[in-house]
């Protein structure tokens, strides 16, 4: 069984991750967003490696991280 101090721990360790990895997330959807909309790059030949980048800077990570978070939240109810 884990104990309040594991749960916290874990909670902050995951505030930590959601941190930087959102910060480097947006930074590169907001450059994506400017490059397609200024013409630099199309949307239909940009999308796959757009899509492909995104997984590879973690949103999947950041995925698991929200699943637990709300899988505790229901469970606690």
């Amino acid at each position: 069984s884990r104990g309040l101090g594991d749960v916290y721990k874990r909670q902050e360790e995951d505030g930590l991750t959601i941190a930087t990895l959102t910060a480097d997330i947006n930074s590169y959807i907001d450059q994506y967003v400017a490059q397609v909309a200024t013409g630099d790059l199309t949307l239909d030949d940009s999308w796959d490696e757009y899509v492909g980048t995104l997984e590879s800077m973690g949103t999947g990570q950041l995925m698991d991280i929200y699943q637990a978070a709300y899988d505790a939240g229901i469970s606690a109810e």
